[in-house]
């Protein structure tokens, strides 16, 4: 499966390439679904971490999850072109042997992800000691999103 995304910070939305849950007609979200959010992240990993950065992911997505996160993405960059202006590269300052990475997760409503967001980072099992990230945390960029648009 392949994933386009346009990321677009000066208007605070993603317009997404996920589908999510529709109401019986086939037009917009239900009512269940209208207060979902999103938590959007991009960060730079060495290449020759692939491996690494998807156990990585694959633990941390077990706790997300068990702190309220309906669903988590990681998508690494096969197809991510500098920029003249800007770019996912030169935002996380990626490097020659490095990768692009774009996640999401989904939360059911801000106040949830908001909890849910503090109790993930006091969780003992993503502790740098215990569990560091297989890159410079420094240049991961991450912010909450409500979603504005879905098609």
């Amino acid at each position: 499966m392949a994933l386009s995304c346009q990321f677009h910070t000066n208007r605070g939305r993603w317009p997404g390439a996920q589908r999510l849950p529709t109401n019986p007609s086939g037009r917009g979200l239900t009512e269940k679904h209208h207060d979902l959010c999103r938590w959007i992240c991009c960060g730079g990993p060495p290449t020759a971490n692939r491996e690494i950065y998807k156990n990585h992911a694959e633990a941390a997505a077990v706790v997300f999850k068990e702190h309220g996160a309906l669903k988590l993405v990681e998508c690494w960059g096969d197809d991510v072109p500098d920029g003249e202006v800007t770019s996912f590269p030169m935002a996380v300052k990626r490097k020659d042997d490095e990768t692009v990475v774009f996640s999401w997760i989904i939360w059911p409503s801000r106040q949830v992800r908001d909890q849910g967001m503090k109790n993930v980072m006091a969780d003992p099992r993503l502790q740098p000691d215990t569990n560091p990230m297989p890159f410079d945390g420094k240049r991961l960029i991450y912010g909450g999103f409500e979603m504005l648009v879905e098609a």
